[in-house]
């Protein structure tokens, strides 16, 4: 076990999810997908008990997300013990699809579970997601560095960008120190 503060909300009850929006006012609204706040549950449960649950609602504190990817960012490996192969962690690179994102409205390349690459990310080789309310996850496979964001309290929705402020300073710092960025 991969000792990380981080956590899964599973329903096995139901056959349709729908995903709910506290708002920094004490709101909760669900949030809706092409219109409806209907989503198809995609939870696939072993004989064994063991599931998979594409965001699937994980919970955890910035530390605790970084830490979980960090398995990705090291060829995955993390704290002395390997997880994952090096190629199963490089797969997540492989565009599965690409085109406009339909909640977003800009256009996605999409690998295995993340995000993959972008003008605004700072090597090639870079996997990202984010969560309702601005929560960002960046994993650099090339600088074998991971960075998390998570807020105390939901903000704009969709597209809140806060998170890229630190992460901005922290690729410039590196950059001028020579660091994993410098040729960027």
């Amino acid at each position: 076990m991969f000792p990380a503060a981080f956590g899964l909300g599973i329903d096995f009850g139901t056959s349709n999810t729908v995903a709910m929006l506290r708002w920094p006012d004490g709101r909760v609204t669900p949030m809706l997908f092409e219109g409806s706040p209907l989503l198809p549950s995609a939870v696939f449960a072993a004989p064994d008990g063991a599931a998979e649950i594409p965001a699937g609602g994980g919970t955890g504190n910035a530390r605790s997300v970084a830490q979980v990817h960090t398995i990705l960012a090291n060829g995955g490996v993390a704290q002395g013990r390997r997880f994952l192969s090096e190629a199963t962690c490089r797969s997540a690179l492989r565009v599965q699809v690409e085109g406009p994102d339909l909640i977003l409205g800009i256009p996605v390349r999409f690998g295995l579970g993340f995000a993959v690459g972008g003008d605004f990310m700072p090597n090639p080789n870079t996997l990202y997601w984010g969560g309702a309310g601005g929560s960002l996850a960046i994993i650099d496979m090339d600088a074998r560095a991971t960075y998390a964001y998570a807020m105390n309290k939901m903000g704009g929705g969709i597209g809140d960008l806060r998170a890229f402020a630190p992460i901005s300073a922290v690729w410039a710092a590196l950059a001028r120190a020579g660091g994993p960025l410098a040729g960027r």
